[in-house]
């Protein structure tokens, strides 16, 4: 442990104060709307209820109010219908408020890895069965397969996403959606199990394990 710790405080005085540089990423995002979206202040009282079903703790809940995420909804896709909206930006919730169960060190999960692995594999489980597919081959479920119902109420709340996708999605949209949520957990894997080791990845590891864990793939899918 000792190890671990002097080698991540070593790393962190080499970074201190340094430049860091950042392009200009204008040109990037030039052909995205630029717009917020005409629905956001409507969705706010219905993130903040939602918020508030999820986490009866006053001061989580404060804390993921401020964040508006039916702000950060609204200026990713400011052209989405209201229906769609909502969906979207409690994906966004979700997305990170699933992330913080594991990432948070005051989380039981943070320093269990055995735990924390059979919340990933739950996690899967119920995304694939919410979208009406089988999680081994991403083939549609069998009507003999047994429902499962999550312990974890931010898992269950899966539930209102994954009906909005199965309702809305081929099943080709379903599979490629469900083959993201899987890089999402592998890389969550990978990155609890780097940080449980004390091992600084290289850049390339780290960006491949970051395209996973900021879920890139999984707002992609639901692009569509």
């Amino acid at each position: 442990m000792e190890t671990h710790i002097n080698t991540h405080s070593q790393l962190i005085k080499r970074l201190r104060a340094q430049p860091v540089s950042v392009p200009n990423l204008l040109p990037i995002f030039s052909s995205w709307p630029g717009a917020v979206n005409p629905h956001w202040r409507a969705l706010v009282p219905v993130m903040n209820a939602r918020i508030d079903s999820l986490f009866p703790e006053p001061a989580k809940a404060t804390k993921l109010k401020r964040c508006d995420f039916a702000h950060l909804a609204s200026t990713r896709w400011p052209l989405a219908g209201f229906n769609e909206l909502y969906i979207l930006a409690f994906l966004s919730l979700w997305l990170v408020t699933w992330d913080d169960q594991i990432d948070d060190t005051k989380r039981s999960l943070s320093n269990d890895f055995e735990a924390a692995e059979q919340y990933r594999r739950e996690t899967l489980y119920f995304v694939a069965q919410c979208l009406d597919l089988d999680i081994t081959e991403g083939l549609p479920r069998s009507y003999n397969d047994s429902i499962f119902v999550p312990d974890d109420p931010i898992v269950q709340s899966f539930d209102v996403i994954g009906e909005a996708l199965r309702d809305a999605y081929t099943y080709e949209q379903r599979h490629r959606f469900l083959r993201e949520m899987s890089l999402f957990m592998v890389t969550s894997h990978m990155e609890q199990k780097a940080k449980l080791e004390g091992h600084i990845p290289s850049l390339e590891e780290y960006w491949r394990v970051r395209m996973g864990t900021s879920a890139v793939g999984v707002i992609c899918a639901v692009n569509e």
